[in-house]
């Protein structure tokens, strides 16, 4: 991504007093332009940055079933952690995985299943 161009339009500031007691006089702030790096729409990731690498490997695939899918979801979590944290874990991962993925269908299962185990918290 590029860079755009910020035009900012001038301005008079009130008189203000701040917190410490010392009295701002007002004035007029000029109009100013400055360089900064396009970050393109919000919200959306550009493709050439698009990536999703778990630190584990669930085996969690949206042709499955939803039992099939929670289920290993669930077991890719360490047996030593109580249940809430594995619930909590399997969650995030689900949800990290609905945050980053630009397939309309994994995102809604995903967010499905995070939902699922965020329930289960409750």
């Amino acid at each position: 991504m590029g860079e755009i161009t910020v035009r900012r339009k001038a301005y008079t500031r009130k008189a203000y007093t701040r917190k410490d007691g010392v009295r701002v006089k007002a004035g007029h702030i000029p109009a100013s332009t400055f360089k900064v790096k396009d970050h393109g729409k919000r919200g959306r990731t550009p493709k050439s940055v698009q990536w999703f690498a778990p630190k584990v490997h669930t085996g969690w695939d949206k042709d499955q079933s939803a039992a099939t899918r929670r289920s290993k979801l669930l077991s890719s979590t360490s047996r030593n952690m109580t249940p809430h944290s594995r619930y909590l874990q399997a969650g995030r991962r689900a949800q990290a995985l609905a945050n980053v993925t630009v397939d309309q269908k994994t995102r809604k299962l995903a967010s499905q299943d995070a939902e699922y185990f965020f329930k289960k918290l409750r």
